[in-house]
C-alpha cells in the first residue's frame, strides 16, 4: 500500500492554506513535489497516493482543498479519479500533473472535470501557481471544456454521429448529463475501463477533428515543439 498522510501544519499568520493531495505512482516525482510544496507558506500537502485504490481511500480522510494528479496510474486512470472527485461536490478541484503535452489530452482532462493541467516539464512556480488559482476557484480549462462539450452537443446535427458505435453514443449522452465513469458503467453494465476506451474514442472521432491549431512560429519550430495528437487513457 503506498499511502503518506501528512500531520496537519499549522497555517502561517493572515494565510489562506491551501491542503494538497498529491496522486502520482512515481516515487522520486511524488516525494520531489512534495518537498518543493512543502517550502511554498501558503499549500500544505496533507497525503500522497500511489494509485486509485489507495487515492479513494484516503480521499475523505485528507479533505484537500485540490487534487494534483497524474493521468496514468497502475490501476487505472487518474482522470477517472477527477471524474469522481468533481461528482462529490464544487469544494475539491483538480489539476492534473503529466508527462502528456497535447491539446487532445488537455481537453479530455477539461471534460473530466479538471480545473488545471501542468506539464511534468514546467517550472515548480508554474505548479505552485496553478494550484494557487485553483484553490481560489479559477478554471484555467474553462475554454477546453466548453469546446469539448460544445462537440459532443453539436455532434448530433453533424455526420460525425455516424462513426460512432451503440456505446460510444450511450456514453456521449451521459456525459452530457455530467456522469462520472463509475456511474456511466454501471448504467451500461460495463467495466470503468470500456468507459474510459470510449471516451478516449469520442476525443479523438468527435471532439480532436474540431480544434484548429495556431500556425506555429518560426522560433517554435527551432524548438522542436511537439504537435498535438490523439492520446489514449
Amino acid at each position: 500500500m503506498s499511502l503518506t498522510l501528512r500531520p496537519h501544519r499549522p497555517p502561517r499568520p493572515h494565510a489562506r492554506t491551501a491542503r494538497v493531495f498529491l496522486v502520482e505512482d512515481h516515487e522520486i516525482v511524488r516525494r520531489g513535489v512534495a518537498e518543493m510544496l512543502g517550502l511554498e507558506s501558503d499549500l500544505e500537502v496533507v497525503g500522497e497516493a500511489a494509485n486509485l485504490r489507495d487515492a479513494r481511500a484516503a480521499f475523505a480522510t485528507v479533505r484537500p482543498d485540490v487534487v494534483v494528479l497524474d493521468i496514468r496510474l497502475p490501476d487505472g486512470s487518474g482522470l477517472e479519479f477527477c471524474r469522481e472527485v468533481r461528482a462529490l461536490g464544487p469544494a475539491v478541484h483538480c489539476v492534473v500533473f503529466s508527462s502528456l503535452d497535447d491539446r487532445t489530452t488537455q481537453l479530455t482532462a477539461a471534460l473530466a472535470g479538471a480545473s488545471g493541467y501542468v506539464v511534468k516539464d514546467a517550472d515548480s512556480q508554474t505548479l505552485g501557481a496553478t494550484i494557487r488559482g485553483v484553490a481560489r476557484g479559477h478554471n484555467y480549462l474553462v475554454a477546453e471544456k466548453e469546446a469539448a462539450l460544445r462537440a459532443l452537443r453539436s455532434a448530433v446535427d453533424g455526420s460525425r454521429l455516424g462513426g460512432l458505435t451503440a456505446r460510444e453514443e450511450a456514453v456521449r449522452q451521459l456525459l452530457l448529463t455530467r456522469h462520472s465513469d463509475n456511474q456511466i458503467a454501471a448504467e451500461l453494465g460495463i467495466e470503468p475501463a470500456a468507459v474510459r476506451a470510449d471516451v478516449s474514442s469520442l476525443v479523438v472521432k468527435l471532439i480532436a477533428p474540431t480544434i484548429t491549431y495556431p500556425r506555429r512560429s518560426a522560433r517554435e519550430d527551432a524548438q522542436g515543439r511537439r504537435r498535438p495528437r490523439p492520446t489514449s487513457f
